[in-house]
């Protein structure tokens, strides 16, 4: 169990640093933020905290891949509605 919770920190962090390269590369400010707890209550409360004007969540829908719903985190922010919430996905792969 301990090398799967280190495994996906590991995934975390490279792929939130690529987002912030990304962001950043588009002369936008980026800042990374590991958060712990329900992630409906952690995000709202962090935005709060930080008068956060937008958030920029990933809308994976793990729960129904291959769907174009959002994902269960995004659906709860979305109907929080007290801040600008901006989702993304990832584009699908398709075999070589």
């Amino acid at each position: 169990i301990q090398r799967q919770h280190e495994a996906r920190l590991d995934w975390l962090e490279t792929v939130t640093t690529d987002a912030q390269r990304q962001l950043e590369s588009a002369g936008l400010v980026a800042e990374r933020h590991l958060l712990d707890g329900e992630p409906k209550s952690a995000l709202l409360e962090w935005a709060e905290r930080w008068n956060a004007d937008c958030l920029f969540i990933g809308a994976s829908g793990l729960h129904h891949p291959g769907t174009e719903t959002l994902g269960t985190v995004a659906s709860a922010l979305a109907g929080a509605a007290i801040l600008r919430l901006v989702t993304g996905r990832r584009a699908p792969h398709h075999g070589a």
